[in-house]
């Protein structure tokens, strides 16, 4: 059987959170804010990436990671469930698995992907610049190669290496695998983080909604000074976590005291899908399109009319 060809990097039993239907027929309203185009969609159709999940490392088979990934999300579902629906951690289990769900789609998507992978180009450069810096150093890293059993082939000179180097018309790639290997070693420092916090279950009052997207867990400074002059970090203390669990209920986390639980009133619900959409990679979604957030110039924008007031640039 070939591998799966459509990962989701948010899994498939959040989003039907936020969605009308349910199973495999649970559609969602979505905006796409790089084609400003918005409408309703299926569930398996968001939030999703080619082989995204793939792995080639001897012993396993590609889909390992995604199976492994699928096993544990369905063993998710009925606890956050009842989360949910109680606004409350009935036990210590229930605690765990919301929050290896937040830590888990805190550092596994395709924006922080992106950014682990630019970093790792960024040293690999480096180390070429460096290892054709001179001949010595090129002799030097080449007699330590083949001391440690990497035979390398005659026909590439210092000098076609440099010139290689000078030209630039080449790529880095980085292993995926490697990628998600350091992703899973992430997480175990987010847990410690996140099981330090002290949390509040906001419920957004009738007629509102919160929405959710495709980077669902929003990392904030709490002070607006902070926030622009300091990049956030899991560990900081002034900072909250937002983590929309369904369209009526907010998880929010801080290292301050705060309530065990909030009512939040319409204009607050508007602050935090205003905070959700901008912590977003490309897309957001809701129920339908009935939501409302605030843009710069305006507050209280309906969702179905952000194509309209956004345009198409």
């Amino acid at each position: 059987m070939g591998a799966k060809a459509n990962h989701h990097y948010v899994p498939q039993f959040y989003l039907r959170n936020f969605a009308e239907g349910v199973g495999r027929k649970a559609r969602v309203w979505f905006f796409d804010d790089e084609t400003r185009s918005a409408g309703q969609t299926l569930v398996r159709n968001v939030a999703s990436a080619r082989y995204f999940n793939r792995i080639e490392a001897e012993g396993y088979h590609p889909d390992a990671v995604e199976d492994a990934l699928a096993k544990l999300e369905s063993e998710m579902v009925g606890p956050l469930a009842e989360v949910i629906k109680v606004r409350d951690f009935p036990s210590a289990d229930h605690f765990s698995y919301v929050m290896n769900l937040a830590a888990l789609l805190s550092v596994r998507n395709p924006s922080l992907r992106g950014r682990l992978e630019k970093f790792h180009q960024r040293i690999a450069d480096k180390m070429l610049g460096m290892v054709t810096s001179s001949k010595e150093i090129w002799e030097s890293q080449t007699r330590k190669m083949k001391d440690d059993g990497h035979e390398l082939s005659g026909k590439v000179t210092f000098e076609d290496l440099r010139r290689f180097r000078e030209q630039g018309q080449y790529t880095i790639a980085i292993d995926q695998t490697h990628l998600i290997g350091l992703e899973f070693e992430m997480i175990d420092p987010v847990l410690k983080t996140l099981s330090n916090r002290n949390w509040c279950f906001a419920t957004a009052p009738e007629g509102s909604q919160y929405v959710t997207s495709d980077n669902p867990v929003c990392l904030e400074w709490a002070n607006e000074l902070s926030r622009s002059t300091m990049p956030v970090g899991h560990g900081l203390k002034g900072t909250n976590l937002l983590f929309p669990l369904s369209s009526t209920v907010l998880l929010i986390g801080a290292f301050e005291d705060i309530p065990e639980s909030v009512l939040h009133s319409e204009e607050q619900v508007s602050s935090v899908n205003t905070i959700v959409a901008r912590n977003s990679r490309r897309q957001i979604y809701a129920k339908n399109g009935d939501f409302k957030l605030n843009l710069r110039n305006r507050d209280a924008v309906r969702g179905a009319d952000l194509p309209r007031c956004l345009g198409v640039d």
